[in-house]
């Protein structure tokens, strides 16, 4: 399962009906610092599709490419969209860095390999036409500065794993971005499995989960997830190529 906590993409909130955290804010921190902290071990490249179903509008499919470049100290993401009859093509470059804020780059259509910064007020914006921001796809929410480990007396369970609780929070959210994150993140592996993301009013806006693994070569890899935006009644699942691509743990 070491997979689920590597290539991309999660986000968003759950209601946490009124409890407070037990243990501090540091364990918060401390778990939101190691996610962040945590690089891949090779160079990687995954090939898959990303399938768009909007509410009155239809389906819609978007192929994709994703990359993994190792640097020193950091490392940097990659997603590529190939152009369709409906979209150009685009290209975003997330590059990750100890003890500092992700950098995002995005190029699109003619200037699709000349990527140019995009700065933090934009990060809400769809990445190729789907349900997924640039910020879900770096995981910006594990920066912002208030981090909660939420423990509870029974074990949390998602997908009938037992799961730590992380709620980050995010107090200048812009207007209609979100501005609480409440994260689910597997126990033994690490990964996230679900999160939940809501707005300065506390409703749901959007929801993350992995919905299928492959095992592939003895390792587990993922295969499937999948994004809802619950406001605009659509959502995105990206199917994953595992026999073709080689995933990074």
């Amino acid at each position: 399962m070491k997979a689920l906590g590597s290539i991309l993409i999660l986000l968003a909130t759950f209601t946490l009906c009124a409890q407070e955290p037990v243990e501090s804010n540091k364990s918060g921190q401390d778990l939101a610092a190691k996610l962040c902290s945590l690089a891949p071990p090779a160079n990687a490249q995954m090939t898959g599709v990303m399938n768009i179903r909007r509410r009155g509008q239809g389906f819609e499919q978007v192929p994709l490419l994703t990359k993994v470049n190792l640097g020193n100290p950091g490392w940097e993401a990659i997603y590529q969209t190939r152009p369709t009859e409906k979209r150009p093509a685009e290209r975003l470059i997330i590059r990750h860095a100890p003890n500092k804020p992700n950098e995002y780059l995005l190029g699109r259509g003619s200037h699709v390999e000349d990527p140019q910064p995009v700065g933090k007020d934009q990060l809400a914006m769809p990445f190729g036409g789907s349900d997924f921001w640039l910020m879900d796809l770096g995981l910006d929410f594990l920066h912002w500065p208030v981090q909660h480990l939420i423990k509870l007396e029974k074990p949390d369970m998602r997908k009938s794993r037992p799961c730590d609780r992380l709620e980050s929070q995010n107090p200048m959210a812009p207007p209609g971005a979100y501005s609480r994150v409440v994260s689910f993140i597997d126990k033994e592996t690490g990964g996230l499995i679900v999160a939940e993301a809501y707005d300065a009013q506390n409703k749901i806006i959007k929801s993350f989960s992995v919905v299928s693994v492959k095992k592939v070569q003895g390792e587990y890899q993922l295969n499937e997830m999948e994004m809802e935006d619950r406001r605009a009644g659509s959502r995105t699942r990206i199917d994953f190529d595992v026999e073709r691509g080689k995933q990074v743990p």
